[in-house]
């Protein structure tokens, strides 16, 4: 798949929902980074890409919080899952008590794997203070440029869902899907968190 970009099994990927694909996935955006930029494909695989190493604190110096990390740079990034997602796949956490009203509280395990998906299965760390950095699946570290704090100037996601664990009897996750308050342009397009 040369004429398409950079493909994550050319890296080790594997994407049957039980190898950890996280390093394979980070080998393929340091590359991408390295060589100024490029499209990395996720082909669709039923299992999903399983991201279970645990979360980098710093790059750095700098405040990253993510399992896979944005190089800094002046490059331009995008991944890119083989299939549009198909919408409407994520959890409604809803209390027993909401059954007197027609509806159905949480059944967990239900979720169809018919999308392109990146899934995270390691529990962050909880963090009660209200104005730290979030926990991510995959964020760019802090920067120097702007007020922004911006450490890459282009990133773009297409056709990914992304799926952070959540502890059933918490209800709820330590983690977001994506940080991307340092890079200082998006292109976000079909995509679900």
């Amino acid at each position: 798949m040369a004429s398409f970009g950079i493909n994550v099994f050319d890296f080790g990927a594997k994407g049957d929902g039980i190898t950890d694909d996280t390093a394979a996935i980070q080998a393929a955006i340091n590359f991408a980074a390295e060589r100024g930029g490029g499209k990395i494909l996720f082909p669709y695989t039923k299992g999903g890409y399983r991201i279970a190493s645990p979360g980098i604190e710093e790059v750095d110096g700098k405040p990253v919080r993510a399992q896979l990390v944005i190089p800094a740079g002046l490059h331009n990034i995008q991944l890119e899952g083989e299939m549009p997602c198909r919408l409407l796949n994520p959890y409604q956490v809803r209390p027993l008590e909401s059954v007197k009203n027609n509806f159905k509280p949480t059944v967990f395990g239900t979720l169809s794997n018919n999308n392109t998906w990146i899934f995270s299965d390691w529990e962050a760390p909880e963090e009660h203070n209200s104005t730290a950095r979030p926990w991510a699946i995959l964020a760019a570290p802090e920067g120097t440029s702007c007020k922004g704090k911006f450490s890459v100037s282009q990133f773009s996601i297409a056709n990914l869902e992304f799926r952070v664990y959540i502890n059933k009897e918490k209800m709820y996750p330590t983690q977001s899907a994506v940080n991307l308050q340092n890079v200082s342009h998006i292109n976000i397009c079909d995509c679900q968190f």
